[in-house]
């Protein structure tokens, strides 16, 4: 009888044992479908459990390879600095040697323009002497013509340089005129508007016409410019 109920007890704690196990089965089931357990999950929860730090967390995540910060040699910071130094020497040198070359160029060009001053003053000279040789021809041509004239028919050619505003030209024809010719023709002047233009023609070869009004204005033009120069 006693050997019957230890058989039944023994039974049902084998029971009671596999049922337990079963229902351990059914929840850790679960729990891996619920929570999404790994093998990773389960290691790091065994870890934790048993105390002890899960490797990937005391070592943290596993940062990408970073390539360390090139490091500038001192002697590449001396060459680079050299490098620049040199290159504001050659840009000074060639602004010191266009400056230089603008300079000797604008000496050529103010010797150029002395020269061509010079050349321009020269061909002025040598025009003017022309054109006072010519002047001077034909002022001789019409005095000898003047000359071998009638006396009233020369006078009658002076009124009409007159009336034409050329008194310069009668008297320089008259002032450089031998007496006896210039009395003769003087003589025709005899109406009272003649006499006037005689008077106004006597007193400019008085007072040296046409050359002395004009050495005088020359004068006054020196003394300007002398004025502004000081």
């Amino acid at each position: 009888m006693i050997g019957r109920l230890l058989d039944m007890a023994a039974s049902l704690l084998v029971y009671a044992l596999a049922a337990t196990l079963v229902a351990e089965a059914i929840v850790a089931a679960y729990l891996w479908w619920a929570w999404g357990l790994d093998a990773q999950k389960l290691a790091r929860m065994v870890a934790a459990a048993q105390g002890v730090e899960p490797a990937e967390a005391a070592g943290g995540e596993t940062a990408p390879d970073e390539a360390p910060p090139e490091e500038v040699s001192y002697q590449a910071v001396v060459d680079r600095r050299a490098r620049l130094f040199r290159d504001l020497e050659l840009r000074e040198l060639a602004l010191t040697n266009a400056i230089a070359q603008l300079a000797f160029e604008r000496r050529q060009l103010a010797e150029s323009e002395a020269d061509l001053a010079g050349s321009v003053k020269r061909f002025q000279t040598e025009l003017a002497a022309v054109k006072e040789g010519a002047e001077a021809a034909g002022r001789e041509v019409v005095r000898s013509t003047l000359q071998s004239l009638q006396p009233a028919l020369a006078k009658q050619q002076l009124v009409e340089m007159l009336e034409a505003d050329e008194m310069d030209e009668v008297v320089l024809l008259l002032a450089e005129m031998p007496a006896s010719n210039r009395g003769k023709i003087l003589a025709e002047f005899k109406t009272p508007e003649e006499s006037q233009q005689l008077a106004d023609i006597l007193r400019q070869i008085r007072e040296g016409a046409p050359q002395a009004p004009l050495a005088e204005q020359a004068g006054n033009r020196l003394d300007e410019a002398l004025s502004i120069l000081r």
